[in-house]
């Protein structure tokens, strides 16, 4: 007795019973995890270099900041004769910190001489170094002002 329903030999479904098998809903779920998690990888090292660039960049600004203030509000001692150094230091209102190293370099007049920069600005881990020249009015002699 089968109570209204058709007989039915036992075997594999008929093919209008169609459907994902176990196997075939596991194969997605891992293809889903693990194209999930290469997509966090990629959002994660985007953020990371993101982060590098803007550090980068805030360096960037302070040492052209710091250049641009040498020799006006950031006095250039006498540096007296071809070779010497003088070494400044600084921190900037953000955080930043940064040293300038100055050579005096030889001249082929004696109205101005040139002053290598080495200037190097660091935030956290974060540095960096910029060379640049400035040319310098050589000091007024004592007795002369």
């Amino acid at each position: 007795m089968n109570h209204g329903r058709p007989d039915r030999e036992p075997g594999p479904a008929p093919a209008s019973q169609s459907g994902f098998t176990l196997i075939e809903v596991i194969i997605a779920l891992v293809v889903t995890a693990l194209s999930v998690a290469a997509l966090v990888s990629v959002i994660g090292t985007s953020l990371d270099v993101g982060d590098r660039l803007d550090t980068q960049d805030r360096l960037g600004m302070t040492a052209r900041s710091v250049l641009a203030e040498l020799g006006t509000s950031i006095p250039i001692g006498p540096l007296a004769e071809t070779g010497s150094q003088q070494t400044l230091n600084g921190e900037t209102a953000t955080g930043e910190t940064w040293q300038a190293i100055l050579t005096r370099k030889a001249s082929a007049t004696p109205l101005v001489f040139p002053v290598e920069v080495a200037l190097s600005v660091m935030v956290g881990d974060a540095s960096l170094r910029l060379y640049s020249i400035r040319a310098v009015a050589p000091p007024v002699p004592e007795h002369t002002r």
